[in-house]
């Protein structure tokens, strides 16, 4: 099978879940967390963590990093718009926001880089958190095709990672084929090395080389095709 996250602890808060949990334990978890001003309560959506307004003030940041530390599973999203927020609007450290939320620094840059991968639009919300984290190092186009395959094939997150490292290996060893069958080792007549070439391109008997004895160091000499392995 083919056409990717690393794996993450459970809150120690060291990590979040992997899994993640429905929009019905999600909204249960809300409404049992203690109640902040109303503009640290607004914004939240399933996948996504937005202020109340563009100026929402310092004390209401720090509320909602505290109401969603204390949620403790399903906020990986939620987290990691909210640190982005806080540090484009502040500065804010990610030892600060673990202090805020429970959370440790690593974890929480983890989830602002997930966050930052893609964008709201992107998000899916038929897919976990974690299945996005484990595409979220590739480029925009082979993210899609990844989460479009976990989509149809039904993938948890740790098959979607066995797959994505098969794909690797895969094309790493395509490569390295693909490699061996342009390599030319060459025995050059004066010093009776041997050197490598890339065939490709060659389409003469005759090739030019930088000197690689020492005494030709930095002259081209031409050297006849004497031995060669294709």
């Amino acid at each position: 099978m083919s056409p990717s996250s690393t794996t993450h602890s459970s809150p120690s808060r060291q990590g979040p879940s992997q899994q993640g949990c429905d929009q019905k334990t999600t909204d249960s978890k809300l409404r049992s967390a203690a109640p902040p001003s109303r503009a640290a309560t607004l914004g939240v959506q399933a996948t996504a963590w937005r202020p109340a307004s563009a100026e929402m003030d310092r004390r209401d940041w720090v509320i909602a990093g505290r109401r969603l530390g204390n949620i403790g599973r399903c906020n990986q999203w939620w987290i990691g718009d909210w640190i982005r927020y806080g540090t484009a609007r502040w500065g804010e450290r990610y030892s600060e926001a673990a202090r805020i939320t429970g959370y440790d620094p690593r974890s929480l840059a983890n989830m602002a880089s997930v966050a930052a991968s893609f964008p709201p639009s992107r998000r899916r919300d038929n897919l976990t958190w974690s299945h996005h984290s484990a595409v979220a190092s590739l480029p925009d186009g082979e993210q899609e095709k990844w989460l479009d395959f976990a989509t149809t094939a039904r993938l948890s997150v740790a098959d979607l990672r066995i797959e994505i490292k098969s794909r690797q290996r895969a094309t790493s060893r395509d490569a390295e084929e693909k490699a061996a069958r342009h390599h030319i080792a060459v025995i050059c007549p004066h010093c009776k090395n041997e050197i490598s070439l890339d065939s490709r391109g060659l389409n003469k008997k005759i090739v030019r080389v930088r000197g690689h004895s020492q005494e030709d160091a930095g002259k081209d000499k031409a050297i006849p095709l004497l031995s060669a392995t294709l």
